[in-house]
């Protein structure tokens, strides 16, 4: 053991440790590094010396020497005088022919000398090229399951540890798969030659895959031990996928639910449940399975736990499946639904003005928001009929309705997210007239006037009257604004001259909306 020989190799200098001083009168005597591993790693391949002289000296000598025979191996300096200040050495464990001393300890001897003073210091170097051995026998168990029913919680680590000596320092990482070395705690009783064990918890939900423990073990000249270890941790259950569920909110869904458990280590068969207000059902297994590799597929018709009698019982559920591998690592996984049986109240429709000229109708709307989804619009006018739908976010709102020329009955259905539809609203009939509301004589047998009338005030209402072959007769003017003009025409062109009897074609415009009709002049008839 490591211990035992560099022991023995110390009591060899017991008899020069007497003159041995950490420091003397003529010079001061610093190791960086007592102990050296001269093996290329770039790991305590050599050490530093700094004489430090607080005058000047004669002569100064540095040299490492054999400790049984205090033959010089090596010189690491020599000044003859010496100035005050530091003088600066290193050694590597090399002789003075570049040859690579044995492993052991090494005399460091300093010889300074002033005037009739000298002075002898020594210092003791170990060059020590041996690395601590460190050796994992094994670790159990090799699968771990933490969490699943009677699986242990840690791993049993087993060691053997020599070379070790009482500077020699242990330590010891763990690296999850795809992941990044930690350092993991070693008690401080493993230590010292020999075999040892203790426990190693990888925490809680460590992740899943084969992690990789690491050993290192120091000693104090650098040289390093290292073997490293693979346990393969599984803590997770199966991964579920339903690929078939109920709807979130239905009347009377399917009830048939389909899925899949996946796992690496295999799966058992699945255990299935259903809760509502609760009360849970007694677990139920699947009516069908069927696997593809490491997947278990099931299917489950649920119909009998939501219904009595044949009949859906309105209520929220939750449906709940849950899995487990071969190990006993279990999962679960759910999701909620609703069966609601009951209608939503009839919405109101505010009865809007009648008659509008504007086809687009903003209809008022007033129903429960709370119990309704979606409302639709039944617009009726003659044999044609459209639906306009609107999601309902308000009690209160308008809803964008087109009506047709003429009268438009209009009624409303409330619909729920499980697709229950109200009865009617009520009805309101809104009329749309297009119209500009001209009057004009049948036949002009004289002078006469012209009637327009409009919902709204009117600021200019045009008269244009052209023969068929669409050459300017008259044009008239009446300024407003107001809802009712009367416009003469005396039967004469702009040029003051009398019409022709026959058909003419008026345009009528009011603020800047046009419409066209066909008026004749007939005299003397």
């Amino acid at each position: 053991m490591k211990t035992h020989r560099i022991a023995i190799i110390a009591l060899l200098l017991a008899s020069v440790a007497a003159f041995a001083a950490p420091g003397g009168t003529l010079v001061d005597v610093i190791v960086d590094r007592p102990s050296i591993s001269p093996n290329g790693d770039g790991i305590a391949d050599s050490t530093g010396v700094r004489l430090l002289l607080d005058a000047d000296l004669d002569s100064l000598r540095a040299v490492v020497r054999d400790p049984s025979s205090s033959v010089p191996v090596a010189l690491l300096l020599e000044a003859a005088p010496a100035p005050a200040g530091e003088h600066a050495a290193s050694w590597s464990g090399l002789d003075d022919f570049g040859s690579p001393v044995p492993d052991g300890v090494w005399e460091l001897a300093v010889f300074a000398r002033s005037g009739t003073e000298t002075e002898t210091i020594v210092r003791e170097l170990v060059v020590d090229r041996v690395a601590p051995i460190v050796r994992i026998d094994r670790l159990e168990p090799g699968l771990l399951a933490p969490g699943a029913p009677g699986a242990p919680e840690s791993i049993a680590v087993y060691l053997t540890l020599g070379e070790w000596s009482e500077a020699t320092t242990l330590a010891a990482t763990a690296t999850p798969p795809g992941g990044e070395a930690a350092p993991i705690a070693v008690p401080a009783r493993v230590a010292g030659d020999g075999q040892h064990r203790f426990a190693w918890y990888p925490g809680a939900a460590p992740a899943d895959g084969v992690w990789t423990l690491a050993f290192a073990a120091t000693d104090e000249a650098g040289n390093t031990g290292r073997d490293e270890g693979h346990v393969d941790i599984d803590a997770s259950g199966p991964s579920i996928a339903f690929v078939d569920s109920i709807p979130p909110s239905s009347r009377e869904p399917s009830t048939v639910v389909t899925g899949c458990c996946h796992d690496g280590r295999g799966v058992a068969a699945p255990v299935f449940t259903v809760t509502t207000s609760g009360n849970v059902s007694p677990g139920q297994s699947a009516d069908s399975t069927w696997t593809a590799g490491d997947t278990l597929c099931w299917r489950i018709d649920v119909f009998d736990l939501v219904a009595v009698g044949g009949q859906f019982i309105d209520g929220t559920y939750v449906f709940k499946a849950r899995c487990a591998d071969r190990l006993g690592n279990e999962s679960e996984a759910s999701f909620t639904f609703r069966i609601d049986r009951t209608s939503p109240a009839a919405p109101v429709l505010v009865e809007p003005l009648s008659p509008v000229r504007d086809p687009g109708l903003a209809l008022g709307v007033e129903l429960n928001a709370n119990e309704t989804d979606s409302l639709f619009v039944y617009r009726t006018a003659g044999s044609s009929t459209d639906v306009f739908a609107k999601r309902v976010a308000l009690s209160s709102f308008t809803i964008d309705v087109t009506l047709l020329e003429g009268t438009n009955t209009l009624r409303a259905y409330a619909q729920d997210e499980a697709g229950n539809v109200s009865g009617p609203s009520n009805a309101v009939e809104v009329v749309l007239d297009t119209s500009l509301g001209v009057s004009f004589p049948e036949a002009f047998r004289g002078p006469d006037v012209f009637s327009v009338r409009t919902p709204d005030p009117a600021r200019l209402v045009e008269i244009d009257i052209f023969d068929l072959a669409g050459g300017a007769v008259r044009s008239l003017r009446a300024f407003g604004p107001s809802t009712a003009f009367s416009i003469e025409w005396d039967l004469l062109n702009d040029d003051g001259e009398e019409v022709n009897n026959g058909p003419f074609l008026l345009v009528v415009t009011v603020d800047g909306r046009s419409e066209k009709h066909f008026i004749a002049v007939v005299r003397g008839e």
